[in-house]
């Protein structure tokens, strides 16, 4: 008997089976499993990413671990990945041809990008030596730097963040902060060095 499989009306293994008692068989697809990983430019693992998997038209988002896995795609055809975070896409891969192999391991490494902060004081003076903190609303990423002449320069991987001011350990003003492509903000402190 020839057997054959199919996944999607796509056909995906033949088998050929000479049956002369009761036998129990193994039939092997030519189908992938396919792990995504999605990092920073540090290596920390980014969750909550969106990814859009096509043509098959599946869509996944990555665990805690920063990984999401497709079970059983069809070997040996082109996937594009689309990767997004709060909807705003940041990067394409091109898989050309998927190969057939129990699992195949994509690493997606998300942007990093400059955010200058310009903070400045109540009379609109440059604010020297405050530390500026940004965490990412999704949690885990996180950056850090004291201002000098009332600027910082940060890199930061894509996605929100919540930017706060201090000075001598005490908050004087957060804000949030949009970072899709490089961008200067300005923080205005205006409760800081009032007379």
């Amino acid at each position: 008997y020839k057997s054959e499989a199919y996944s999607d009306d796509n056909p995906v293994g033949e088998l050929w089976v000479n049956i002369t008692k009761a036998v129990s068989l193994d039939f092997y697809c030519n189908l992938t499993n396919l792990k995504i990983t999605v990092v920073d430019a540090t290596g920390n693992k980014i969750p909550d990413v969106k990814l859009f998997l096509k043509p098959d038209n599946k869509t996944l988002t990555t665990a805690m671990n920063g990984s999401a896995v497709a079970h059983s795609l069809l070997s040996n055809i082109n996937y594009d990945l689309n990767a997004s975070r709060y909807d705003e896409q940041f990067n394409t891969t091109t898989i050309h041809p998927l190969p057939a192999k129990d699992w195949f391991n994509v690493t997606i490494v998300c942007p990093t990008l400059r955010l200058q902060l310009n903070v400045t004081d109540a009379n609109g003076d440059p604010l020297d030596n405050a530390v500026v903190t940004v965490h990412e609303l999704m949690g885990g990423l996180y950056c850090e730097g004291n201002t000098d002449e009332g600027i910082v320069s940060l890199n930061c991987s894509f996605g929100k963040y919540t930017a706060k001011v201090y000075v001598e350990g005490v908050k004087i003003n957060e804000t949030q902060i949009d970072l899709f492509q490089n961008r200067n903000v300005s923080i205005y402190c205006r409760y800081y060095g009032l007379t």
